[in-house]
């Protein structure tokens, strides 16, 4: 009986990954359809910066700097363009 609440457990794990990765494909997708270059910046499209940078190009902000400011740690080096946005 515990095999089986393992294995169930196990396919319902991986079930849940894969539907987190098509997600993320298709979040990544849609943003390259609109132009926004958001992976040349934040590796993780998911992440706490990627996510407010994200909430403040819903609000309108388009502004480069300002977004730039939303970075946390190291996503932000002074050498980044962030004009790719």
């Amino acid at each position: 009986e515990q095999q089986r609440e393992l294995s169930d457990l196990t396919r319902y794990r991986q079930s849940l990954v894969q539907e987190r990765t098509r997600f993320v494909n298709r979040l990544q997708k849609v943003l390259e359809d609109t132009n926004i270059k958001l992976t040349s910046v934040a590796s993780d499209i998911l992440g706490v910066s990627a996510q407010a940078i994200l909430r403040a190009l819903q609000a309108g902000q388009e502004e480069p700097m300002i977004l730039a400011e939303l970075a946390k740690g190291k996503l932000r080096p002074s050498g980044m363009n962030w004009s790719k946005l």
